[in-house]
Protein backbone atom coordinates (compact mmCIF):
# COMPACT_ATOMS: atom_id res chain seq x y z
CA UNK A 1 0.00 0.00 0.00
CA UNK A 2 1.44 3.36 -1.13
CA UNK A 3 2.23 5.92 1.51
CA UNK A 4 0.61 9.40 1.49
CA UNK A 5 4.06 10.90 0.72
CA UNK A 6 4.59 8.82 -2.39
CA UNK A 7 1.09 9.68 -3.64
CA UNK A 8 1.71 13.41 -3.18
CA UNK A 9 5.07 13.08 -5.04
CA UNK A 10 3.42 11.36 -8.00
CA UNK A 11 0.74 14.05 -8.15
CA UNK A 12 3.35 16.83 -8.01
CA UNK A 13 5.43 15.31 -10.80
CA UNK A 14 2.36 14.78 -13.02
CA UNK A 15 1.19 18.38 -12.55
CA UNK A 16 4.73 19.70 -13.28
CA UNK A 17 4.97 17.63 -16.46
CA UNK A 18 1.60 18.94 -17.61
CA UNK A 19 2.69 22.56 -16.99
CA UNK A 20 5.95 22.01 -18.94
CA UNK A 21 4.05 20.45 -21.87
CA UNK A 22 1.75 23.42 -21.91
CA UNK A 23 4.64 25.87 -21.97
CA UNK A 24 6.40 23.95 -24.82
CA UNK A 25 3.18 23.75 -26.84
CA UNK A 26 2.59 27.46 -26.41
CA UNK A 27 6.17 28.27 -27.51
CA UNK A 28 5.81 25.98 -30.54
CA UNK A 29 2.52 27.63 -31.55
CA UNK A 30 4.13 31.07 -31.16
CA UNK A 31 7.06 30.19 -33.47
CA UNK A 32 4.74 28.67 -36.08
CA UNK A 33 2.65 31.82 -36.05
CA UNK A 34 5.78 33.99 -36.47
CA UNK A 35 7.02 31.85 -39.37
CA UNK A 36 3.64 31.94 -41.16
CA UNK A 37 3.46 35.70 -40.72
CA UNK A 38 6.93 36.22 -42.18
CA UNK A 39 6.18 33.82 -45.06
CA UNK A 40 2.89 35.52 -45.95
CA UNK A 41 4.53 38.97 -45.74
CA UNK A 42 7.37 37.83 -48.04
CA UNK A 43 4.94 36.23 -50.51
CA UNK A 44 2.83 39.42 -50.67
CA UNK A 45 5.97 41.57 -51.11
CA UNK A 46 7.34 39.30 -53.83
CA UNK A 47 4.00 39.16 -55.66
CA UNK A 48 3.58 42.94 -55.72
CA UNK A 49 7.26 43.47 -56.61
CA UNK A 50 7.06 41.12 -59.59
CA UNK A 51 4.18 43.20 -61.02
CA UNK A 52 6.40 46.26 -61.31
CA UNK A 53 8.55 47.16 -64.34
CA UNK A 54 12.32 46.54 -64.32
CA UNK A 55 15.35 46.60 -66.62
CA UNK A 56 17.63 43.55 -66.49
CA UNK A 57 20.47 42.06 -68.57
CA UNK A 58 19.80 38.64 -70.11
CA UNK A 59 22.60 36.47 -71.58
CA UNK A 60 21.13 35.06 -74.82
CA UNK A 61 23.11 32.18 -76.45
CA UNK A 62 24.38 32.76 -80.01
CA UNK A 63 24.50 29.86 -82.50
CA UNK A 64 25.78 30.07 -86.08
CA UNK A 65 23.54 28.47 -88.70
CA UNK A 66 23.00 28.38 -92.47
CA UNK A 67 26.69 28.31 -93.47
CA UNK A 68 27.24 28.92 -97.22
CA UNK A 69 28.18 25.88 -99.30
CA UNK A 70 31.94 25.28 -99.23
CA UNK A 71 32.55 27.80 -96.43
CA UNK A 72 33.53 27.32 -92.77
CA UNK A 73 34.03 29.54 -89.74
CA UNK A 74 37.60 30.67 -89.11
CA UNK A 75 36.69 32.03 -85.68
CA UNK A 76 33.67 31.50 -83.44
CA UNK A 77 31.65 34.59 -82.50
CA UNK A 78 31.05 35.47 -78.87
CA UNK A 79 28.97 32.67 -77.29
CA UNK A 80 26.30 34.99 -75.85
CA UNK A 81 24.81 38.42 -76.40
CA UNK A 82 24.18 40.73 -73.42
CA UNK A 83 20.63 41.92 -74.00
CA UNK A 84 19.14 44.64 -71.77
CA UNK A 85 15.36 44.18 -71.61
CA UNK A 86 12.53 46.00 -69.83
CA UNK A 87 9.25 44.56 -68.66
CA UNK A 88 7.15 43.22 -65.82
CA UNK A 89 9.00 41.28 -63.15
CA UNK A 90 7.10 38.03 -63.71
CA UNK A 91 7.91 38.01 -67.43
CA UNK A 92 11.56 38.91 -66.85
CA UNK A 93 11.89 36.14 -64.25
CA UNK A 94 10.85 33.51 -66.81
CA UNK A 95 13.00 35.09 -69.53
CA UNK A 96 16.17 34.91 -67.42
CA UNK A 97 15.50 31.29 -66.54
CA UNK A 98 14.96 30.27 -70.20
CA UNK A 99 16.63 32.83 -72.49
CA UNK A 100 15.94 32.34 -76.21
CA UNK A 101 18.71 31.16 -78.57
CA UNK A 102 19.66 33.65 -81.29
CA UNK A 103 20.46 31.95 -84.61
CA UNK A 104 23.20 33.84 -86.50
CA UNK A 105 22.53 33.57 -90.23
CA UNK A 106 26.00 33.05 -91.74
CA UNK A 107 24.63 33.96 -95.18
CA UNK A 108 24.50 37.60 -94.06
CA UNK A 109 27.73 39.64 -94.09
CA UNK A 110 26.46 41.67 -91.12
CA UNK A 111 24.03 39.94 -88.79
CA UNK A 112 21.86 42.39 -86.82
CA UNK A 113 21.77 40.92 -83.28
CA UNK A 114 19.53 43.74 -82.00
CA UNK A 115 16.81 42.97 -84.57
CA UNK A 116 17.05 39.23 -83.89
CA UNK A 117 16.73 39.74 -80.12
CA UNK A 118 13.79 42.13 -80.59
CA UNK A 119 11.63 39.71 -82.57
CA UNK A 120 8.29 39.39 -80.82
CA UNK A 121 8.25 35.60 -81.09
CA UNK A 122 11.33 35.42 -78.82
CA UNK A 123 10.11 37.73 -76.04
CA UNK A 124 7.18 37.47 -73.59
CA UNK A 125 4.34 40.01 -74.02
CA UNK A 126 5.20 43.46 -72.71
CA UNK A 127 8.99 42.89 -72.74
CA UNK A 128 11.07 45.22 -74.94
CA UNK A 129 14.77 45.28 -75.86
CA UNK A 130 16.69 48.37 -74.75
CA UNK A 131 20.23 47.52 -75.95
CA UNK A 132 22.32 44.60 -77.23
CA UNK A 133 26.07 43.92 -76.97
CA UNK A 134 27.33 43.11 -79.56
CA UNK A 135 24.78 44.82 -81.77
CA UNK A 136 26.16 43.40 -85.04
CA UNK A 137 28.18 40.25 -85.83
CA UNK A 138 30.16 39.70 -89.03
CA UNK A 139 30.68 35.94 -89.58
CA UNK A 140 34.39 35.22 -90.24
CA UNK A 141 34.35 32.71 -93.11
CA UNK A 142 36.95 30.93 -95.22
CA UNK A 143 36.86 28.21 -97.88
CA UNK A 144 36.27 24.78 -96.34
CA UNK A 145 38.86 22.03 -96.91
CA UNK A 146 39.45 18.58 -95.45
CA UNK A 147 42.56 16.53 -94.67
CA UNK A 148 43.41 13.14 -93.23
CA UNK A 149 45.53 13.57 -90.07
CA UNK A 150 47.35 11.00 -87.93
CA UNK A 151 45.86 10.51 -84.49
CA UNK A 152 48.26 11.16 -81.59
CA UNK A 153 47.47 9.14 -78.44
CA UNK A 154 47.92 11.05 -75.19
CA UNK A 155 48.73 8.84 -72.21
CA UNK A 156 50.09 9.15 -68.68
CA UNK A 157 50.88 5.59 -67.59
CA UNK A 158 52.70 4.60 -64.40
CA UNK A 159 54.14 1.09 -64.65
CA UNK A 160 53.98 -1.49 -61.89
CA UNK A 161 57.30 -2.72 -60.50
CA UNK A 162 59.39 -4.65 -63.09
CA UNK A 163 56.91 -3.89 -65.90
CA UNK A 164 57.70 -1.74 -68.93
CA UNK A 165 56.01 -0.62 -72.13
CA UNK A 166 56.81 -2.46 -75.38
CA UNK A 167 56.86 0.57 -77.65
CA UNK A 168 54.52 3.54 -77.70
CA UNK A 169 50.73 3.14 -77.34
CA UNK A 170 48.85 2.82 -80.65
CA UNK A 171 45.33 3.68 -81.77
CA UNK A 172 42.94 2.05 -84.23
CA UNK A 173 42.04 3.63 -86.58
CA UNK A 174 45.17 5.76 -86.64
CA UNK A 175 43.89 8.57 -88.90
CA UNK A 176 40.90 10.93 -88.88
CA UNK A 177 39.50 13.17 -91.61
CA UNK A 178 39.08 16.76 -90.39
CA UNK A 179 37.07 19.45 -92.17
CA UNK A 180 37.05 23.18 -91.53
CA UNK A 181 38.40 26.59 -92.52
CA UNK A 182 41.51 26.38 -94.72
CA UNK A 183 43.83 28.32 -92.38
CA UNK A 184 42.87 26.11 -89.40
CA UNK A 185 43.18 22.76 -91.19
CA UNK A 186 46.51 23.68 -92.80
CA UNK A 187 47.96 24.52 -89.37
CA UNK A 188 47.31 21.00 -88.01
CA UNK A 189 49.83 18.14 -88.18
CA UNK A 190 48.00 15.60 -85.96
CA UNK A 191 44.84 15.25 -83.89
CA UNK A 192 45.17 14.26 -80.19
CA UNK A 193 43.03 11.95 -78.11
CA UNK A 194 41.79 12.77 -74.65
CA UNK A 195 44.39 12.04 -71.96
CA UNK A 196 44.40 8.43 -70.67
CA UNK A 197 45.72 8.19 -67.10
CA UNK A 198 46.44 4.85 -65.38
CA UNK A 199 48.42 3.88 -62.29
CA UNK A 200 50.26 0.65 -61.46
CA UNK A 201 49.92 -0.81 -64.97
CA UNK A 202 50.93 -4.48 -64.97
CA UNK A 203 49.28 -5.87 -68.11
CA UNK A 204 48.63 -4.97 -71.73
CA UNK A 205 45.26 -3.30 -72.30
CA UNK A 206 42.93 -1.79 -74.89
CA UNK A 207 40.38 0.89 -74.17
CA UNK A 208 38.11 3.22 -76.16
CA UNK A 209 39.18 6.85 -75.94
CA UNK A 210 37.50 9.97 -77.28
CA UNK A 211 39.25 12.36 -79.61
CA UNK A 212 40.01 15.77 -78.17
CA UNK A 213 37.37 18.42 -78.87
CA UNK A 214 39.40 21.63 -78.48
CA UNK A 215 38.16 23.08 -81.79
CA UNK A 216 34.48 22.24 -81.33
CA UNK A 217 32.29 24.33 -83.61
CA UNK A 218 35.15 25.06 -86.03
CA UNK A 219 36.32 21.60 -87.13
CA UNK A 220 34.25 18.55 -88.06
CA UNK A 221 35.77 15.10 -87.39
CA UNK A 222 34.98 11.92 -89.31
CA UNK A 223 34.94 9.92 -86.03
CA UNK A 224 34.55 10.61 -82.32
CA UNK A 225 36.63 7.89 -80.66
CA UNK A 226 39.31 5.29 -81.30
CA UNK A 227 40.60 2.18 -79.55
CA UNK A 228 43.91 2.69 -77.74
CA UNK A 229 46.23 -0.29 -77.20
CA UNK A 230 49.25 -0.46 -74.91
CA UNK A 231 51.61 -3.48 -74.83
CA UNK A 232 53.16 -4.14 -71.42
CA UNK A 233 55.51 -6.90 -70.34
CA UNK A 234 57.25 -8.19 -67.23
CA UNK A 235 61.02 -7.61 -67.62
CA UNK A 236 63.85 -9.66 -66.19
CA UNK A 237 67.61 -9.11 -66.09
CA UNK A 238 69.93 -11.21 -68.23
CA UNK A 239 73.68 -11.50 -68.90
CA UNK A 240 75.32 -12.78 -72.08
CA UNK A 241 78.75 -12.89 -73.67
CA UNK A 242 78.66 -11.36 -77.15
CA UNK A 243 81.02 -11.56 -80.09
CA UNK A 244 82.36 -8.17 -81.22
CA UNK A 245 82.30 -7.72 -84.98
CA UNK A 246 84.06 -5.12 -87.09
CA UNK A 247 82.03 -3.37 -89.79
CA UNK A 248 83.15 -1.31 -92.74
CA UNK A 249 86.50 -3.08 -93.26
CA UNK A 250 88.16 -3.20 -96.69
CA UNK A 251 87.49 -6.30 -98.85
CA UNK A 252 89.47 -9.35 -97.77
CA UNK A 253 90.67 -10.34 -94.34
CA UNK A 254 89.71 -8.19 -91.35
CA UNK A 255 92.83 -6.15 -90.49
CA UNK A 256 91.54 -5.20 -87.02
CA UNK A 257 92.21 -7.38 -83.97
CA UNK A 258 90.19 -6.42 -80.87
CA UNK A 259 91.42 -7.09 -77.36
CA UNK A 260 89.32 -8.74 -76.00
CA UNK A 261 87.27 -10.03 -78.94
CA UNK A 262 84.15 -10.57 -76.80
CA UNK A 263 82.25 -8.45 -74.28
CA UNK A 264 79.76 -9.21 -71.53
CA UNK A 265 76.42 -7.41 -71.75
CA UNK A 266 73.91 -7.11 -68.90
CA UNK A 267 70.43 -6.05 -69.96
CA UNK A 268 66.70 -6.19 -69.25
CA UNK A 269 64.39 -8.11 -71.56
CA UNK A 270 60.74 -9.28 -71.43
CA UNK A 271 60.43 -12.60 -69.66
CA UNK A 272 58.98 -14.33 -72.75
CA UNK A 273 61.92 -13.09 -74.89
CA UNK A 274 64.63 -14.23 -72.48
CA UNK A 275 65.55 -17.49 -74.29
CA UNK A 276 65.62 -15.88 -77.74
CA UNK A 277 67.85 -13.05 -76.48
CA UNK A 278 70.30 -15.60 -75.04
CA UNK A 279 70.79 -17.48 -78.34
CA UNK A 280 70.06 -15.00 -81.15
CA UNK A 281 72.99 -14.69 -83.58
CA UNK A 282 71.73 -11.27 -84.63
CA UNK A 283 72.33 -9.97 -81.11
CA UNK A 284 75.98 -8.85 -81.06
CA UNK A 285 78.35 -5.93 -80.48
CA UNK A 286 80.01 -4.01 -83.31
CA UNK A 287 82.99 -1.69 -83.81
CA UNK A 288 83.18 0.59 -86.82
CA UNK A 289 86.44 0.20 -88.80
CA UNK A 290 86.57 3.95 -89.49
CA UNK A 291 86.50 4.73 -85.76
CA UNK A 292 89.59 2.56 -85.27
CA UNK A 293 91.46 4.12 -88.21
CA UNK A 294 90.71 7.65 -86.96
CA UNK A 295 91.30 6.89 -83.28
CA UNK A 296 94.22 8.44 -81.38
CA UNK A 297 93.59 6.90 -77.94
CA UNK A 298 94.34 3.24 -78.65
CA UNK A 299 90.87 2.06 -77.69
CA UNK A 300 87.46 1.89 -79.39
CA UNK A 301 83.94 1.68 -78.00
CA UNK A 302 81.73 -1.27 -79.02
CA UNK A 303 78.10 -0.56 -79.89
CA UNK A 304 75.28 -3.00 -79.21
CA UNK A 305 73.32 -4.35 -82.20
CA UNK A 306 69.86 -5.64 -81.21
CA UNK A 307 67.42 -7.33 -83.65
CA UNK A 308 64.05 -5.61 -84.04
CA UNK A 309 62.09 -8.49 -82.52
CA UNK A 310 63.87 -8.18 -79.17
CA UNK A 311 62.94 -5.48 -76.65
CA UNK A 312 66.32 -5.08 -74.94
CA UNK A 313 66.54 -2.28 -72.37
CA UNK A 314 69.15 -0.77 -70.03
CA UNK A 315 72.09 -2.60 -71.63
CA UNK A 316 75.54 -2.26 -70.02
CA UNK A 317 78.62 -3.47 -71.90
CA UNK A 318 81.78 -4.61 -70.11
CA UNK A 319 84.45 -3.65 -70.86
CA UNK A 320 83.18 -0.35 -72.22
CA UNK A 321 86.24 0.18 -74.44
CA UNK A 322 88.48 -2.31 -76.27
CA UNK A 323 92.09 -2.16 -77.29
CA UNK A 324 92.85 -2.93 -80.92
CA UNK A 325 95.63 -3.74 -83.31
CA UNK A 326 95.56 -2.96 -87.04
CA UNK A 327 97.55 -5.28 -89.30
CA UNK A 328 99.57 -3.41 -91.88
CA UNK A 329 100.31 -5.29 -95.12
Amino acid sequence: MASPFSERLKTFLAERAARLDGVENEARRRWIAIFLSVFVAFALWFSFSMQESYSVVVEMPLVVSNLPEGQALRRLPTPTARVTVQGEGWELFGLRRRPPVLQINAQEERFDVFSAASEGSRLPPGVSVQSVVPGVIEPDLEPRIERALPIRPRTQLAMASLYEMLGEPTVEPDTVVVSGARSIINSLDAWPTELVVREDVGASFTTPVALSDTLAGLVVLSLDEVVLSASVALFTEATRELEVRTEGTPPGDNPVRLIPSKVTVTYSVPLDEFERAQVSERFYAVVDYASAINDTTGTVQPILHVPQELHVRNARISPRRLEYRIRVE
